[in-house]
């Protein structure tokens, strides 16, 4: 099915528009309950990981009603495995990511063997290679991989002390948001007042004023 930009509200950059040339959706499939859209993409040539998140972005702003976009590149024509975990483990990696985004890190600069039906995926971290088996890591990177390549592999974790772990950076402060239609120096008082918002807060009850006549309680 190829793609109709006619009915999408965000029209694709250059970059995407001239990817997605090339490419056709295979299937869409929508589940009611957890309102996750799947997109299955054939690609004549599968993205990097730099092109897969923006047509990620793309499809996901385009499904502001989806919870969740998931977006599985799928190549046209057979794929070596070999060749795609030289050629493309980043880009795994980072379809991994996107679908349990806490697993990332612990997958930095992870390497793969691949041996007869298995592939195993070795980590730097000891702690991370617990975190990722409760996760059922192994599984979720098994059926990623059967929906790239349309073939089931095993995979499997090791430990290896001598990969290089990612250096802490210092802790920044978050970023506060604002809408652009009205920034943060601008923002006025509900009321005209010329009371702060907080003044007119009543948790229970109305706001006692001290016009008001004193009444019991009673």
């Amino acid at each position: 099915m190829e793609l109709d930009y006619s009915c999408l509200t965000e029209k694709p950059n250059q970059d995407v528009m001239t990817f997605l040339e090339t490419a056709s959706i295979r299937k869409i499939t929508i589940s009611q309950q957890s309102k996750t859209c799947e997109i299955f993409l054939a690609c004549e040539t599968l993205p990097d990981s730099a092109m897969y998140i923006q047509c990620l972005q793309f499809f996901t702003h385009n499904m502001a009603k989806a919870s969740k976009v998931r977006l599985i590149v799928q190549p046209k024509f057979p794929l070596d495995l070999d060749e795609f975990l030289n050629e493309q483990y980043d880009l795994f990696v980072t379809m991994l990511n996107e679908q349990h985004p806490s697993i990332g890190g612990w997958l930095y600069n992870s390497y793969w063997k691949h041996h007869d039906e298995q592939i195993t995926i070795y980590i730097g971290q000891e702690i991370g290679l617990r975190y990722l088996q409760n996760l059922q890591f192994t599984l979720m990177a098994s059926i990623l991989l059967d929906e790239i390549t349309g073939h089931r592999y095993q995979i499997a974790l090791a430990h290896d002390e001598a990969i290089e772990k990612p250096e802490l950076k210092p802790r920044t402060e978050p970023v506060t948001y604002a809408p652009a239609s009205q920034p943060v120096a601008e923002q006025k008082p509900a009321s005209g007042d010329g009371k702060k918002p907080e003044d007119d807060m009543v948790v229970l009850g109305k706001l006692i004023k001290e016009r008001d006549e004193v009444r019991p309680i009673a």
